[in-house]
This record gives C-alpha cells, sequence and structure tokens, in this order.
C-alpha cells in the first residue's frame, strides 16, 4: 500500500543548469505538479470526446531544437483533437507535451464566444499559462522520474520557478506570438534585459 503515495516511490532527481545551478524545488510543491499532470494524462485518455494521436518525431540536438519547443511538436485542431510529436529521444518526457496538449484544447473551450480578438496583453498571458502546463510537466519528468537532461527545455523549468516564461515565449514564441511578441517586448524592456542576463549566466551557449 505504501508503494501508492507518491512521495514514498521516488526520490529527486536533481536538474541542473548548464552553469551548474540546480532547481529547487519543494516537495509538496513537485508532488502538486505530479497530480497535475496526471490529471492531464487522465483527461487525454479518459475523456471520450477526445480524439488524439500521440507518437514520435526525429531526435533533437540541443542547437537545432526548435522541434521540441511544445508549440511547434503539438497540433492542436480544435477543443477535442490533438496530435503530440514528442522528439524521439524525449520520450521521457512525453507526459510534459500530453499535459501541454490538454491544456490547449481546454483554451479553446474557454475562448469569447463573440470572436473577439484577445488583447497582446491578454495573448501573451494565455501563452503563459499554457507553457506552465509544459514546465510542471517536464519538471516532474526530469526530478521525479529522471529523465534525462535537455537544456533547452531544462531552462522552461527554471523560468517557470522564477516567473519569466513571459520574456522567454517573446523571444523563443515570437513567430507563434506574431507581432505580440515585438509589442510585448518593448514594453517590457527590464524583463527581457533581466531574461537575457539570467539566460547568459545560467544557461551560456543558448539561442
Amino acid at each position: 500500500m505504501a508503494a501508492a503515495v507518491p512521495d514514498a516511490a521516488r526520490g529527486q532527481q536533481p536538474l541542473r543548469a548548464p552553469s551548474g545551478a540546480e532547481l529547487d524545488v519543494p516537495r509538496d510543491t513537485l508532488l502538486q505538479m505530479l497530480r497535475e499532470t496526471r490529471a492531464y494524462g487522465d483527461t487525454l485518455v479518459q475523456d471520450p470526446d477526445v480524439l488524439y494521436y500521440t507518437g514520435f518525431s526525429a531526435a533533437v540536438t540541443d542547437s537545432a531544437y526548435e522541434t521540441a519547443l511544445p508549440w511547434n511538436a503539438i497540433e492542436v485542431r480544435s477543443d477535442s483533437v490533438a496530435r503530440v510529436a514528442t522528439p524521439g529521444n524525449l520520450r521521457e518526457g512525453d507526459r510534459a507535451y500530453r499535459a501541454y496538449a490538454v491544456a490547449r484544447m481546454e483554451a479553446y473551450r474557454a475562448r469569447d464566444p463573440d470572436g473577439s480578438t484577445p488583447s497582446c496583453r491578454e495573448r501573451m498571458a494565455d501563452e503563459v499559462e499554457l507553457l506552465e502546463a509544459f514546465a510542471r510537466g517536464w519538471t516532474v519528468a526530469r526530478i521525479y522520474y529522471g529523465a534525462p537532461p535537455y537544456p533547452p527545455l531544462d531552462e522552461i523549468a527554471f523560468l517557470h520557478r522564477r516567473g519569466m516564461l513571459a520574456p522567454y515565449l517573446a523571444t523563443e514564441g515570437a513567430t507563434r506570438l506574431d507581432r505580440c511578441a515585438e509589442e510585448w517586448a518593448g514594453e517590457h524592456a527590464a524583463e527581457m534585459e533581466a531574461y537575457r542576463e539570467w539566460r547568459r549566466r545560467e544557461f551560456p551557449g543558448g539561442s
């Protein structure tokens, strides 16, 4: 019976940045992330109205990581149809991609029924919330399940804990956000510089 208790099953594995800094995630926070990630997975598998396709795409490298970013690896076609293509060498992180897929499908359901176009601030807030779902899943995969390191996605886990996903999205998600990435970056110059400085220090060699 004790084996069924999450915090009795595994110890934390280190999740380190290239600088050597280790991500600090309190035990209770990690277990909450685990519960949330499992709930996303249950929705994907158990909801009879959800149709999804899962598989694995080509392996990615640290320097060619674009297809590993969740908005590139996942195609959400409606509020109940999604295709998940986890990179072949990141299979242990599949739960993060599934969480992102479900979060994006839920976002479809929550869209304003009058079809109004959200502001750039609203779009950024929505994208941050979706990326948080991925970050929680990736953190669980790395720390709880011992998935191997992959710096381009480990960075997302660190930024989630630091509350810096918005400047990351303004940089890496510029194509998805269109003009909103540039607009948000222009209005938040200090946050963009803080992110760039943090990245130079903790994840040197990044894009």
